[in-house]
């Protein structure tokens, strides 16, 4: 389903089919609610599902910020994938903004060794710690964790977001990362820093405009899309956007939640079992065959 479809389905469900009640901007709202529910939902299961990759390299240093102290323009080994304005060099050197949304949570870090592009370098998983003691435990590790930086001296200020090492680093590393849906990403507005071509508004407003429910690719930009791959459970953004208006309509519809718990429950198996054919093979004890065969 794409956003346009989202957003026809839900006006179905909630019988409100012109903006007399509902107007297309509180439609908006409740699809891209949903549209987050959803993505919550695949990643509270499986995070790697949505999740996407980016490379920093560390020079000679025992943090990285992935805020890059909230600057309007990082360069290409440096991103930034939090604070208020994430964003990166493209291979040209303008300042483009991120290709995907803020990080909401790191999966994993690897150290790929001083040249990433070389393919015989070994891939080390470092493991993921929440306090500093933990970082000289032996085997590698590395922490993440917020600081603030600021004071009347400090034009930085505010909350940074530091991964930390054990020892000064002098490397690439690979961090892949859970993150936030790109459809409206509001970005604080400063030179030579875009925005996102497309909000849910404009990306429900017509067929002609109508986005898919997928991710942004490397490259960046609206017509770079990737598919998640989850295609056919789509019909499950506009049943979580009408549970999320069923709260302020004061609104229950004993048919749409059971149709939103069954297709819960639905995803859920698909993605615990896998997406392979796994699932229809099953063990049965046979007395006459001697025991136990597939």
């Amino acid at each position: 389903m794409n956003t346009f479809e989202v957003s026809r389905l839900f006006r179905r469900y909630t019988d409100e089919p012109d903006q007399s009640f509902l107007s297309d901007a509180d439609v908006a709202l409740y699809c891209k609610l949903g549209y987050d529910e959803f993505r919550q939902f695949v990643d509270s299961i499986d995070p790697h599902i949505l999740a996407r990759h980016v490379v920093i390299s560390v020079a000679g240093s025992r943090t990285y910020d992935l805020t890059q102290f909230n600057s309007t323009a990082t360069g290409a080994t440096t991103p930034s994938i939090l604070g208020v304005n994430p964003n990166y060099f493209n291979a040209a050197g303008v300042a483009a903004q991120l290709a995907w949304g803020r990080m909401t949570k790191l999966l994993e870090v690897w150290s790929m060794g001083a040249n990433p592009t070389t393919s015989a370098n070994q891939q080390i998983m470092y493991g993921i710690v929440n306090n500093p003691q933990e970082l000289n435990s032996g085997s590698p590790r590395v922490m993440l964790r917020g600081e603030y930086s600021g004071g009347i001296n400090n034009s930085v200020g505010g909350t940074l977001q530091t991964l930390t090492w054990a020892t000064t680093e002098q490397q690439s590393f690979k961090l892949v990362i859970s993150h936030e849906q790109e459809i409206g990403l509001v970005y604080n507005p400063v030179v030579n820093l875009g925005t996102y071509e497309a909000d849910w508004t404009s990306a429900i407003s017509s067929a002609a405009n109508a986005l898919p429910l997928a991710s942004y690719g490397a490259t960046g930009g609206i017509s770079a899309f990737r598919s998640d791959g989850l295609e056919t459970w789509h019909d499950l953004v506009p049943l979580m956007a009408y549970a999320q208006y069923a709260i302020t309509d004061v609104a229950f519809n004993q048919q749409l939640m059971l149709k939103l718990k069954e297709r819960k429950e639905q995803l859920k198996e698909y993605l615990t079992v896998g997406r392979g054919n796994a699932h229809y093979v099953r063990t049965m004890n046979n007395p006459d065959l001697g025991g136990t065969y597939l």
